[in-house]
């Protein structure tokens, strides 16, 4: 696992209890208007944009795990 360091807004969040987990970037989202567009299991979206210098988010072919911390 790689941290990162992101904002972003999130949307259609019910409970925080629905939060962290497993996202994955569906290929309508996937990088639009300069931010990463990810979606987990109870249908919480994620709209990230990078605060890292030089690099840039993108997910691959694998998922995204979001922690508390």
């Amino acid at each position: 696992m790689t941290p990162l360091r992101a904002k972003g807004t999130v949307y259609n969040l019910s409970s925080s209890d629905n939060f962290p987990g497993r996202y994955i970037a569906p290929a309508r989202l996937s990088n639009t208007a300069g931010k990463l567009w990810l979606i987990n299991g109870q249908g919480v979206v994620v709209a990230l944009e990078n605060v890292e210098q030089n690099t840039r988010l993108s997910t691959g072919a694998d998922a995204v795990s979001i922690t508390y911390h």
